[in-house]
């Protein structure tokens, strides 16, 4: 029970860690500017969230098997940040002025 207990806190820290880095890093710009390339990306990410994941789950097995990722940590981690990813680039700019008032002093 112990190392079930250790090898999810393993997984959850780094696959948090790495979804709010690259998600943050992803959704600022996407957020900012309104370009062809950023809608393009966006309409990707959306696509991405409409395919239910249980139709790639045997092209998914066949890959995590290629390249060696079954039964690791890396393997575990790189599923969850490739699952959950899409879903941290929505930050619209309006949020994102919300969220940096909320945080700052009143003058």
């Amino acid at each position: 029970m112990a190392v079930a207990f250790r090898n999810n806190i393993i997984v959850t820290i780094f696959a948090i860690a790495l979804i709010v880095m690259i998600g943050s890093i992803a959704a600022y710009p996407l957020a900012r500017r309104q370009t062809g390339w950023n809608r393009f990306i966006y309409a990707l990410f959306v696509s991405a969230l409409i395919v239910p994941p249980l139709t790639i789950l045997v092209p998914l097995y066949k890959f995590m098997v290629d390249i060696s990722g079954m039964n690791t940590y890396w393997g575990v981690i790189l599923l969850h940040v490739t699952f959950h990813l899409p879903m941290t680039s929505f930050c619209t700019p309006d949020l994102s002025v919300r969220f940096r008032r909320s945080w700052t002093k009143p003058r």
